[in-house]
């Protein structure tokens, strides 16, 4: 769908084949129940998140870790590349910061959102909080506010 027809058909459902019968890499399920945190980069979640989380025990590692984090792949509700605005609309997610929040379900604790789109620190949640941030990486300083937000995140949620 991607490389070979350029993402230009409408997605309406998604299979991972053979998802059901992989396996998690060797210490990967430990590694996620001991980290402090997991950090979710910036990714289409149906078409780059989805089809880990599809992988046998991985999403309920995740499911049971109280510090979750996911940066949105979008500014200004759009996405810089690729199509995951497009795929995210026509599962039936919606469409910008609710999207993504859709996408990831009761999966994460926090999503920080571009700053781009920070009116929708109003879509924070009983399970997710939504925090607005600089979340582009260039030039460096805007890098370095990204880090320090995860950062502080990861502290807080260390707190509770």
């Amino acid at each position: 769908y991607f490389v070979e027809r350029g993402h230009r058909d409408e997605v309406r459902t998604l299979r991972y084949d053979g998802a059901d019968v992989a396996t998690a890499a060797p210490g990967v399920i430990d590694a996620i129940a001991n980290a402090d945190a997991v950090i979710i980069a910036p990714s289409n979640p149906p078409l780059s998140i989805w089809p880990i989380l599809a992988i046998p025990g991985i999403r309920h590692s995740l499911e049971t870790h109280d510090r979750v984090i996911a940066v949105s792949p979008l500014f200004s509700g759009t996405a810089l590349k690729g199509p995951a605005r497009q795929v995210l609309e026509s599962l039936g997610l919606g469409s910008g910061t609710a999207s993504i929040l859709a996408a990831y379900d009761a999966l994460i604790d926090y999503l920080i959102i571009d700053a781009g789109d920070s009116a929708d620190t109003q879509l924070s949640n009983a399970r997710t909080v939504v925090e607005a941030v600089d979340t582009r990486l260039t030039p460096v300083d805007r890098a370095q506010d990204l880090v320090a937000t995860i950062t502080r995140l990861i502290g807080e949620t260390n707190a509770n």
